[in-house]
């Protein structure tokens, strides 16, 4: 009966080690690893996205948090175990003094009484994502680069461009456009543009349609839409209105106004009435030396 018993401790054993190392060891490095490749590889593709006349660029930073490196440090010793796969016995392993330490408090989170705090704490070493603190650093061409987390004179606009050109880059290197010809090239931009200026929002405009040769659709209210008609081609205008009768539960019709826009003749209206706008000017300053 001893025997029994001992032998199903000792399988009991290895079956927690065998947990422990192959389902939160290996899983949380590669979590790790993986995230650290893919900003990487954003990097690499932001080094291709030169934006605006400053010819900036924007890349990401980032730091160890002090206490998730002791996790990390003991995670990579669990993981390059040159006996990994076989019966490990985790209090016999050859780990480096802090790596211990680690050991033994996650042991101890995963057989404490008090499940949930054990569960909470375990769920927040198990976040890949609090392991780093990240910053965006923006390059003007020729100096050196800002983080945006100091960059503090900026314009609600001018913070909000790295965001587009981050996501930018991301969609170009998840559509591979440097591999090949033929790919995906349709982007679509909820509430566009709505905390930039007009001259900031065409040149990200301009960014996204002529230097990454992207069909651009975005959405915005019709009253801030006319600004940039001389951009667009299509148009769709959407009106809400009462129904004269119920349609099921709906008791609202949309209709949908496809406009189809002549950008040269807009164009040249835009360049009359600003020609107009400086005359009258022009004429009004004059008036008031003759007056």
């Amino acid at each position: 009966m001893l025997v029994e018993h001992h032998d199903k401790l000792v399988s009991l054993k290895r079956s927690f080690n065998t947990a422990f190392v192959s389902n939160l060891c290996h899983a949380i490095y590669q979590a790790i690893y993986d995230g650290r490749r893919v900003l990487e590889e954003l990097n690499e593709e932001l080094e291709n996205h030169a934006f605006g006349a400053d010819q900036e660029t924007y890349s990401f930073q980032s730091d160890w948090v002090p206490e998730f490196y002791d996790y990390w440090k003991f995670f990579e010793e669990i993981v390059k175990q040159p006996l990994l796969g076989e019966a490990l016995d985790l209090a016999e392993m050859e780990l480096s003094e802090r790596s211990c330490k680690v050991r033994d408090k996650l042991m101890a989170m995963l057989l404490d009484e008090d499940e949930t705090k054990a569960m909470r704490e375990l769920d927040r070493i198990c976040d890949y994502r609090n392991y780093r603190k990240y910053e965006i650093l923006r390059q003007p061409k020729g100096k050196a680069p800002i983080p945006l987390s100091q960059y503090g004179t900026g314009s609600g606009g001018q913070s909000e461009t790295p965001f587009y050109i981050i996501r930018s880059a991301a969609v170009t290197a998840a559509f591979r456009f440097r591999e090949g010809v033929n790919h995906l090239r349709m982007v679509l931009v909820d509430e566009a543009f709505s905390r930039m200026d007009e001259t900031r929002s065409r040149e990200v405009i301009d960014y996204l349609t002529k230097s990454l040769g992207l069909q651009l659709l975005f959405v915005m209210p019709s009253s801030k839409s006319g600004a940039f008609l001389d951009l667009i081609s299509n148009q769709f205008v959407f009106a809400k209105c009462p129904a004269p009768q119920k349609i099921g539960e709906l008791n609202t019709l949309v209709h949908v106004d496809r406009q189809k826009l002549n950008q040269d003749k807009i164009q040249a209206l835009w360049a009359n009435y600003k020609r107009l706008i400086y005359n009258q000017a022009s004429f009004d300053f004059m008036e008031e030396f003759v007056g």
